[in-house]
């Protein structure tokens, strides 16, 4: 897991906390500063070492346990409570870049402004990720490719043409000609 703090765009590495968890317990959850997580774990082990003795080594296990099959959840609720964005990295494949004219192209702008707290979010949110306010859904109507063609410079002959460069696919023209613009 990776998270990014979009105020400074600093970026923290939390790789397998459910492994930190079950080999170092609440001293990991100490040291991530999961405060509540660290006094539930203490009072449960005060607790029951207090009434059971030495047989609570083994309700420890257990507790020790859950919370390493949780630990994923915990941080990563921890971070967006706090605001930080979750990094996410998806493989490029050949099938997932190919998108069609109505998906890439439309009317509508890329950002709209939170009627909320007026931060800029993108237009296809549905939740402002600054205030948390459900935002109102905007239509997107898909343009015409005689009005993409002419707003990229493509023609076409038989082929899509952008410059020097020919496609037997408007998308792959689209997609290079925003690159190069």
């Amino acid at each position: 897991m990776k998270f990014k703090n979009p105020a400074n765009g600093h970026t923290e590495d939390c790789s397998a906390p459910w492994l930190w968890v079950l080999f170092f317990g609440a001293l990991y959850l100490l040291v991530a500063g999961l405060w509540a997580h660290v006094i539930i774990y203490l009072l449960i082990g005060i607790v029951s070492f207090a009434s059971m003795g030495p047989p609570a080594t083994v309700i420890m296990i257990l507790v020790n346990l859950i919370y390493a099959m949780f630990a994923g959840q915990i941080v990563r609720n921890s971070y967006m409570r706090k605001g930080w964005i979750e990094v996410t990295h998806k493989p490029i494949t050949s099938t997932s870049t190919s998108i069609s004219t109505s998906e890439s192209i439309s009317s509508a702008p890329e950002n709209k402004k939170c009627p909320f707290c007026a931060e800029l979010v993108k237009a296809e949110a549905i939740k402002c990720k600054h205030c948390g306010s459900e935002l109102p859904l905007i239509e997107v109507k898909p343009v015409e490719d005689d009005d993409v063609m002419e707003k990229y410079g493509i023609t076409f002959d038989g082929a899509y043409h952008f410059g020097e460069y020919q496609y037997s696919k408007l998308e792959d023209a689209i997609r290079y000609a925003k690159k190069h613009r």
